[in-house]
């Protein structure tokens, strides 16, 4: 293969050592494999270095986790709040059952009257402040 003239095309970028400040070029897909991997080069001087920042990719990846994470949450939320909301609508329900059966609607009386909503409202002022 000796004498072979070779066409091709390399993209070289620059960079700065951090140690010495001394420029220097490496090829694009090599400063991309760094940056990605963040591993290990070195300037013409010897000097060791790496790249320290996340790519663009790990901070999509990581955004899209906390989003992932947040839907998780919100979804757990609705969740727990439709579920209390039935527990409230049974509540009531039994509530209005008991009182149409003339029994008191207080969960802790269990008597029964002609007039419900008199002795409630003497009786449990408290439930007629709350609805």
């Amino acid at each position: 293969m000796r004498g072979t003239t070779l066409d091709a095309t390399v993209t070289f970028v620059t960079e700065d050592c951090c140690e010495c400040g001394l420029p220097f070029a490496m090829t694009k897909e090599f400063k991309d494999r760094r940056v990605k991997d963040h591993g290990w080069f070195y300037c013409p001087s010897g000097h060791q270095q790496h790249y320290t920042g996340k790519t663009e990719e790990q901070k999509l990846r990581e955004q899209l986790e906390r989003a992932e994470i947040q839907r998780d949450h919100a979804r757990s939320e609705a969740e727990r709040q439709r579920r209390a909301a039935a527990a409230a609508r049974g509540q009531v329900t039994k509530a209005k059952n008991r009182a149409a059966k003339g029994i008191c609607p207080h969960p802790e009386c269990k008597r029964s009257f002609v007039d419900v909503a008199r002795h409630v409202k003497s009786k449990h002022p408290e439930m007629v402040e709350a609805s």
